[in-house]
């Protein structure tokens, strides 16, 4: 038998897409070629040459222009001179509004046309040009005849465009007294021109061992690509407090120092958190932000309200948009921008607070949220470890940014707003104001709860619910929070029931975010439901899967603080107030609540007496969260005062501590002293 006719028959699939792949590329070809596409009409011609511009699509521009044109201006060129001018002045869009004919005979046509460009540097700029076009015969396409003034009418061959930028300062982060948090501050850069000393590398390992720096990073500074000979090449910034290396430095032939402004934090690891840092701007970023008038090189907040805040801090650079002559005398004014200043921007911060937050926790890895009840302000938020944000503005190296990151202590990790921690007892107010507020609980009545341990029956096997405190056997709610007895709140949660349990976490805004600059995490009831009596009866007393951030503490106190409601907390000190949660529970059920929470302090034979303040009434809770972790347990105190009229809730909490009236409790105490003592601001 004979094969195929391979002569007649069609052809295999290999060489039709080999075919088409051809047939694709003569078509772009020709496309990049002058005089090989065009328009129907002269007006037709023109729309679409400015339509590709605003598109950026050089290739498809210069296919519109006529031969002439094309032997005058390469594409290549062409595709630089226009690329590289959209990049300089930010172009956006490209928008033809009106296109005249001028004038013309059978094969050439003149038009008027009025334009604007829209850039991210100078705004909209309106331009007016003047258009010849022709074509080869009857017929075939209109083509432009294409020179620089189709970009600029004042531009040449010989001319250039300049944009000169003025940089706007950075606007000012401060305290709700007006104390600096964030803001422009001297620093002292280390510096040195190549070749002013003898040998390189013990140059290198010499400045290296001071500042910090590996001898290899400093050569790599030294020979960066832009160095020329006799250039200064800055090496490093010497951060807030490393002044006492100046005269080691000095000492050191061929080092260069010299003042230089820089982004500062003075609170310094006190603020870290709620100021965040600065960084160069990355590609990715760049591309995220086109338009916004970013520059390679720039920099923008990368962390906590740097980052949050960075549309009203930034400013807006002034722009200057000009041609220029070869010589570099202004030719033409085109159009300018004025400066715009970064905002001052005032927090509900207040710095000594902060500090004071600081200073309490000292060296103990946890958080400090401070807030107002009744508006929802925050006076301090400070989490430890931290980090100083100063090290950013004098320049991170790669070893210390990679050592940042690889802390165990997670100091760039914000506890006080995504630190989710188990409550303990500090949780036990949440289930009596729901079981009150259910009509679940009589706070009045006296149950007697006996022995060490307790479980509803059988069905819950060898497991029970156990308590510290079996001297106490007759309890109201006041007795049971001052006592923090497990087997009274585990009963009441059970009396309460899952449903309405969840219904009132929902309430309180578990699982839920608040409206809130910075990110935090979602507090938790459970992870996939409560699915039994004993996960609800744990959860009562604030164990089982309970999850809370401190920020969440605090707001949970702020509905027993207040009248049942739970403020939206904010950080800007000129947004209004508002209600995020209304009547998390009645004022009723809060003000039991409330009154419980004070005898926990000023009870009679009270465990946290030490939470007392002299001279004034406080309420207050502490919690241990046991972890089963080897470094010990969770520790929480949430207090607030005065108890007669309460304008600041604290919650402080501890990791790996032992007990909380140990840990937690001096903290949280010495935080809402210093407030109500020692000047409320």
């Amino acid at each position: 038998m004979k094969g195929p006719n391979r002569l007649t028959g069609p052809p295999p699939l290999r060489l039709q897409l080999r075919r088409c792949a051809l047939l694709l590329l003569l078509a772009a070809l020709l496309a990049a070629v002058p005089g090989c596409s065009g328009g129907e009409s002269p007006e037709t011609a023109v729309e679409q040459f400015y339509a590709l511009w605003g598109e950026q699509d050089y290739t498809g521009m210069y296919a519109l222009l006529d031969s002439a044109s094309g032997k005058a201006y390469s594409a290549e060129s062409f595709r630089e001179r226009y690329s590289g001018i959209d990049e300089l002045i930010g172009l956006t869009a490209v928008e033809l509004k009106k296109v005249e004919k001028r004038e013309g005979g059978s094969g050439t046509a003149s038009l008027y046309l009025t334009a604007a460009l829209e850039t991210s540097t100078v705004g909209r700029i309106p331009v007016y040009y003047t258009v010849e076009l022709s074509r080869a015969e009857k017929g075939a396409p209109w083509l432009l005849r294409w020179h620089p003034g189709l970009i600029f009418p004042e531009l040449t061959d010989g001319r250039k465009v300049d944009l000169k930028r003025e940089f706007p300062e950075r606007g000012r982060l401060t305290d709700r007294n007006g104390e600096l948090l964030a803001g422009p501050g001297r620093f002292t850069e280390v510096g040195a021109v190549p070749g002013n000393y003898r040998d390189e590398n013990n140059f290198a390992g010499a400045v290296g061992r001071i500042v910090g720096l590996s001898r290899e990073a400093i050569v790599a500074r030294l020979h960066q690509p832009w160095v020329r000979e006799g250039d200064y090449v800055p090496l490093t910034v010497l951060a807030p407090g490393k002044e006492s290396l100046v005269e080691e430095l000095r000492a050191i032939s061929g080092v260069l120092l010299r003042e230089v402004e820089r982004r500062s934090y003075p609170a310094g690891e006190a603020g870290a958190h709620l100021t965040g840092y600065l960084g160069e701007i990355t590609a990715e970023e760049l591309a995220e932000k086109e338009g916004a008038g970013y520059r390679e090189g720039d920099l923008l907040g990368k962390f906590g309200l740097e980052a949050a805040l960075e549309e009203r801090l930034v400013g807006k650079s002034g722009c200057t948009l000009r041609i220029l002559e070869e010589n570099g005398k202004e030719a033409a004014l085109i159009a300018t921008r004025e400066r715009e200043q970064g905002e001052e921007i005032a927090l509900t911060i207040d710095l000594k607070l902060q500090q004071c937050a600081a200073a309490a926790l000292g060296e103990k890895r946890g958080a400090v949220v401070a807030l107002d009840p009744r508006n929802g302000e925050i006076l301090a938020l400070y989490s430890n470890p931290a980090f100083d944000p100063n090290r950013f503005s004098s320049g991170l190296s790669a070893a210390e940014w990679q050592e940042l990151q690889g802390n165990p202590g997670r100091p760039l990790l914000n506890r006080a707003l995504s630190g989710l921690y188990p409550p303990g007892s500090a949780f036990k107010p949440f289930t009596a104001a729901a079981a009150v507020d259910a009509g679940a609980l009589d706070p009045a009545k006296i149950q007697v709860i006996t022995g060490e341990k307790w479980q509803p029956g059988k069905s819950w096997g060898d497991y029970h619910v156990r308590r510290v405190r079996t001297d106490v056997e007759r309890m109201d709610l006041k007795a049971a929070m001052k006592f923090s007895d497990n087997i009274y709140f585990a009963q009441a949660g059970l009396a309460l029931g899952r449903e309405k349990f969840t219904g009132y976490g929902d309430r309180f805004g578990f699982d839920e975010q608040p409206d809130f600059l910075l990110p935090m995490a979602r507090s938790l009831l459970s992870r996939e439901g409560i699915t039994s009596e004993v996960q609800l009866a744990d959860s009562s007393f604030g164990q089982g899967e309970v999850m809370l951030t401190p920020l969440q503490a605090a707001l949970l106190y702020s509905a027993f603080a207040g009248e049942g409601s739970i403020p939206q907390p904010r950080l800007l000190l000129d947004e209004e107030p508002a209600v995020w949660k209304k009547e998390a529970v009645s004022a009723a059920a809060a003000k039991v609540v409330h009154r419980a929470l004070i005898e926990v302090l000023h009870g009679e034979g009270a465990a946290a007496a030490a939470g007392i303040i002299p001279g004034l009434r406080v309420a207050g809770k502490t919690g241990t969260a046991e972890t089963g972790a080897e470094k010990g347990n969770v520790c929480w105190y949430v207090t607030y005062g005065p108890a007669e009229a309460p304008e600041l809730v604290v919650a402080a909490v501890i990791e790996e501590g032992s007990w909380a009236s140990t840990e937690a409790l001096p903290v949280g105490r010495a935080v809402l002293e210093c407030h109500l003592l020692n000047g409320r601001r």
